[in-house]
């Protein structure tokens, strides 16, 4: 096995939104030669085909030749994990974001039950199907450093508009609109603007209600994608740490394990 490419694919599948570490945990992979490695647990937080499709998409974008997708997978295979199977407790981010699609989903089916034509409905929720999608797999692949399309460029996303001390000057006009991202925000637009059709039935009460729950929504989806933004540049800031980092200096994480009062007896 060509050991430059199997590094590459290490170095892509360990960042953070494919895999999230847990509290304790090790388990052991024992090697042919004899020689055992103790690891982390980790938790995998999506499919190995959606890993296997976005490095061979990322290959592309970079022109780099990988390995077959069948030694990919063996590759996933040996290497252990627990697969994710919800994600309240681990990214409250990410479950916010992916209960507010699902609301707008109900919202859409409210509006038909209301007089919103079953074609519009249909679409809607093929869309917001296909946006969830879009946010969960390929949308932190193009985020990159300076992109013509706003919502994929980093440095125009992260600079602070207030202060030049945190701003990067940004080369590109950004005269481009990513078709996946342009859906998000159309099909939010179009839910909201549906509830001021005159063929909506429903009293001021019921519209301020659901005009409520769109408006959070989109705020929980929006947020959910700035985190993916900066999950993304913060684990290439860490990379670059490890590249420079010599045999006299240490890195260390500082996290904050916060215990909040519950309000109900069950909440992520």
């Amino acid at each position: 096995m060509d050991m430059v490419k199997l590094e590459h694919f290490l170095d892509i599948i360990n960042r953070p939104y494919f895999y999230q570490d847990v509290a304790y945990g090790t388990r052991k992979l024992k090697l042919e030669s004899g020689e055992i490695l103790t690891m982390p647990n980790v938790v995998r937080i999506v499919t190995r085909s959606t890993m296997v499709s976005q490095y061979m998409q990322f290959c592309s974008d970079e022109n780099f030749e990988p390995l077959s997708r069948t030694t990919l997978f063996r590759i996933l295979e040996v290497r252990g994990a627990s697969q994710q199977k919800a994600l309240q407790g681990l990214d409250n981010t990410a479950a916010d974001g992916v209960a507010a699609f699902d609301t707008l989903e109900k919202i859409a089916a409210q509006l038909e039950r209301m007089g919103a034509s079953s074609e519009w409905v249909k679409t809607t929720k093929r869309n917001l199907k296909d946006s969830k999608r879009y946010l969960k797999t390929q949308y932190k692949v193009h985020c990159k450093e300076e992109r013509d399309c706003a919502d994929h460029c980093k440095s125009f996303a992260l600079s602070d508009s207030k202060d030049k001390d945190f701003r990067n000057v940004c080369h590109d006009d950004h005269n481009t609109t990513c078709e996946n991202c342009g859906t998000l925000n159309h099909v939010t637009q179009e839910i909201e603007e549906k509830l001021q059709d005159e063929s909506i039935e429903c009293d001021l009460q019921q519209r301020g209600d659901i005009l409520y729950d769109t408006t959070k929504a989109k705020q929980h989806i929006d947020d959910w994608k700035a985190h993916i933004l900066r999950s993304e540049n913060q684990d290439l800031a860490k990379h670059d740490v490890l590249k420079i980092i010599n045999a006299e200096s240490i890195l260390i994480f500082m996290d904050w394990a916060m215990k909040f009062v519950q309000l109900k007896f069950r909440e992520k």
